[in-house]
This record gives structure tokens, sequence and C-alpha cells, in this order.
């Protein structure tokens, strides 16, 4: 702003700085750009040009591209991992087991369980329960049995992770890790297997805990646990 004693009220270049006689500062909520659209932001380039950037739709995020700022989309998470099986048995005693649609080429089983009777415990696929699983421990070795030993503590309830190669025209590659509950102020024990199932026509699609040397359905105690996970 001028001086009107000496410019006649006439409106000269100004900076909008503190002192009033180069127009002082815009007063709070007021900027002085008019015309811009609710949510909208303002940026500028090297000519001194300022560009108005209109507001995007909910969840959308600020990037560069080309120097310039812009509204994107963000891309989605990669899925990984995909739940196939989360099932819990509460109420009664019951079989533990699960079944899913489609193939996935790598599965990682979670089993926490403890059988309702003396029964040693497997895991077979698809309901067979032919002689076609073949496995192994450090200390042992085993053909033509009918599910794969997971060494369950019968005591006590029991943690069995397993990891499955399972692609449908291959052998089903797997290998198990079992911690044993031996009990209050004893150390837990420590089973450890790996081991195939003979098909080489079908992926897996249902997986059973069963009794190991015959393959036929047990009831498992309240809380018991399967989880199920595959990907590709």
């Amino acid at each position: 702003m001028g001086d009107e004693n000496s410019l006649q009220g006439r409106t000269q270049a100004h900076k909008h700085e503190a002192a009033s006689s180069t127009g002082g500062f815009l007063e709070t909520g007021l900027t002085g750009v008019t015309n811009l659209s609710n949510g909208s932001i303002v940026y500028g380039d090297a000519t001194e040009i300022v560009t108005e950037l209109s507001a995007a739709v909910d969840g959308d995020v600020l990037e560069l591209s080309g120097g310039l700022p812009s509204w994107q989309t963000p891309s989605a998470a990669a899925t990984v991992w995909t739940e196939l099986v989360n099932s819990t048995i509460s109420g009664a005693i019951a079989p533990l087991n699960g079944s899913w649609v489609g193939q996935y080429d790598i599965l990682s089983v979670y089993i926490f369980c403890q059988p309702n009777a003396a029964d040693v415990t497997g895991v077979g696929f698809n309901s067979d329960v032919g002689t076609n699983y073949n496995g192994a421990t450090p200390v042992s070795s085993w053909t033509g049995e009918k599910t794969s030993d997971i060494g369950l503590n019968l005591t006590n309830f029991n943690y069995t992770h397993m990891w499955i190669y399972n692609n449908a025209a291959k052998r089903k590659l797997y290998f198990i890790d079992t911690t044993n509950d031996a009990g209050a102020g004893t150390a837990p024990t420590f089973f450890q297997s790996w081991g195939q199932w003979d098909n080489v026509v079908d992926s897996i699609t249902s997986l059973q805990v069963v009794c190991r040397n015959s393959g036929a359905a047990i009831d498992f105690k309240i809380d018991s646990h399967l989880v199920v996970l595959g990907a590709n």
C-alpha cells in the first residue's frame, strides 16, 4: 500500500510484510487467493506460477511425478498367504480336520491338539488311508504307512508346524516340527520328521488329524486348533 499523502491513494507494489506500509500480513483465515475448491492445495513452479491441485478421493496419497505433486490411489498390499482353514474344537470333543477349494503349491499347517484317548497321531491328506506315506526322523525311517507321523505326547496339548510342498504333479514333500508339553515344571520335548505323500496326480485340498496307524478319524479335546495357510 502506498502513502496516500504523497501517492494520492494509488496502490503500489507491496510484499505484505509486517509493516503496514508494505501491506501488512493477511488476516488469519484469509488467503487472498480466490476460486479455490474445497480441500485443494496449491504449488508453485520455477516460473513463480501458482497452480491449484484439487482434492482427490479419501484414501489417496500425494506423490511426486516428474517433479510435480499428484494424487494417486495407493497400491493394495500383496497377499502372500491365504487362510484356508481356521478351526477350533469347542463345546465337545470332535475330529480335527479341514478342507478348501483350489490348488496352493505351498501349505503351512499349524496344529495345537490333544487326542481324547491314547491314540498315536498322524496327518492324512484328501482322506487317503492307503499305504502312500513314507517318512523319516533323525533316528529312523518308515515306508508304506497310512499317515505322516507328527510325534504327539498324549498326556498334554502339543504344538505341530508342517511345511508342505503341494504341486499336483509331484510327490508331496513335507517337514514337521512338534513341541510336546511334558507337564508343569518339566522341560518340553521336541519331535522332528520329514516325509512324502506318494500322490503325483492330485493337490492336497483337505487335511485330517487322525490315528497314525490306521488313518481312522479320532476325537480331540476342546481347544484343539487347526490352521492351514496356502500360497503360490
